[in-house]
């Protein structure tokens, strides 16, 4: 967002945006992530994440990140280490499925209590469930990295009905590159909604390096009520190799013993405390290819 800009609200009247945005990095991993997909990891037998929530909450902070969540997966014990900060709000990253098909999406379920955790894991069996649960209790909810496939691909069908199910989509993700950021961003503007923006962390040293910028917030209700009416754009760096291999090894120096482990994690999420700059846009794809990629 530019400094001193104005966005139009839905009935185009312009909302001003203060010299210094809020941003939040919206997705990003603790230790209390337990579970690990990449086969990479699998096979050198490394935990999804290794970083303490409180080395998280510190890093956002250095780099200029104004509220702080953490998105673990399908488990709140993590952000409950930091839920008394004013600045922090409890978040996960929800596995939910098609009832009866073998597909799964994960939904970021931002701003939640204890009681909402328990009661999205009793519906995670059923999007659809899921997603009325969420929209009845007013909580603010992103279909997170949109194009990569958690199980079974997802069809044609399964992604209009999530543009449907989840206004807001991860569009930009820190830790996949432009090949599933330009799809998502295509589908999202055609179905219409909400962008956002994250890390998804998981070596503890990419956090804050993308992030969603809002007009100015002085809490996290406001900075999510700010998302939740469209006025949010996503800012900060893609993923690439580089930034995958260098997140691995983070893990694997975390995940060594004792005050080993916690002084080479301290070295590899060293951060100047200055905000990140703005990454250029993604290189526009040729329509035809961006057609293909979205199915229309």
């Amino acid at each position: 967002m530019e400094q001193g800009t104005r966005i139009a609200d839905a009935d185009g009247n312009g909302i001003s945006i203060a010299a210094t945005p809020a941003r939040v990095d919206m997705h990003c991993h603790s230790v209390a992530s337990r579970l690990t997909k990449p086969e990479v990891r699998k096979a050198l037998i490394l935990p999804e994440c290794a970083t303490e929530p409180e080395a998280i909450y510190e890093l956002a902070k250095r780099r200029g990140m104004d509220f702080v969540t953490i998105t673990d997966h399908d488990t709140i014990d993590g952000a409950m280490r930091l839920a008394d900060r004013p600045d922090f709000f409890v978040s996960e990253e929800l596995t939910a499925r098609f009832k009866g098909e073998p597909r799964e999406v994960h939904v970021l379920c931002f701003g939640i209590t204890p009681d909402d955790h328990a009661r999205l894991q009793e519906r995670a069996g059923d999007v659809e469930a899921v997603a009325e649960y969420l929209h009845r209790r007013g909580i603010l909810a992103a279909l997170a990295h949109p194009f990569w496939e958690v199980e079974e691909p997802l069809t044609l069908r399964h992604r209009r009905r999530l543009a449907q199910l989840f206004p807001v989509w991860e569009v930009r993700s820190g830790y996949f590159g432009t090949e599933l950021n330009a799809p998502a961003i295509a589908f999202r503007e055609a179905c219409g909604g909400v962008g956002i923006g994250g890390s998804d962390c998981h070596g503890g040293i990419h956090v804050g390096l993308t992030y969603t910028e809002t007009p100015s917030a002085s809490s996290p209700a406001q900075f999510l009520g700010h998302v939740r009416g469209g006025f949010a754009e996503p800012g900060g760096e893609q993923g690439n190799r580089l930034k995958l291999a260098q997140a691995t090894a983070a893990i694997g120096l975390r995940s060594l013993p004792g005050g080993l482990g916690r002084a080479a994690g301290a070295l590899a999420s060293r951060a100047p405390r200055v905000r990140p700059t703005q990454a250029p846009a993604p290189a526009p794809s040729e329509p035809a290819q961006l057609a293909d990629a979205v199915g229309f």
